[in-house]
């Protein structure tokens, strides 16, 4: 798995010039919708639980621990994890989950490409 450079480590290098100390809670919900926007965007299927599965995989390994928050599913873990964490690491889930590569064999939707 690759080492992110994602924004929590780099946040610990320079100082911002603005500084938030809470992330309302219907910000976190659209984060939340915009995460799973996206995977329909790049015309992968949202519901496959592949998708959050890496994304709850990278975010986990980085910082370290077994699982992000409680839950069944990795698209709970993930939804929990992004409700209760610090800015920064909601940040880093933001900026991690686009960039990614979708897992090998992940149906695309129909009509889709992602060329």
């Amino acid at each position: 798995m690759p080492i992110w450079d994602i924004y929590s480590k780099r946040a610990k290098q320079l100082p911002d010039v603005y500084q938030f100390k809470t992330l309302p809670g219907p910000l976190r919900i659209q984060i939340q919708r915009i995460i799973h926007d996206a995977f329909t965007l790049l015309g992968l299927e949202a519901a496959d639980p592949r998708l959050y599965s890496e994304l709850h995989e990278a975010l986990a390994q980085e910082y370290g621990l077994p699982v992000l928050a409680d839950g069944t599913y990795p698209g709970d873990r993930v939804r929990a994890f992004l409700a209760e964490a610090d800015i920064d690491y909601v940040l880093d889930a933001i900026e991690v989950e686009p960039s990614r590569q979708p897992p090998k064999g992940l149906p695309l939707s129909p009509g889709s490409s992602l060329t």
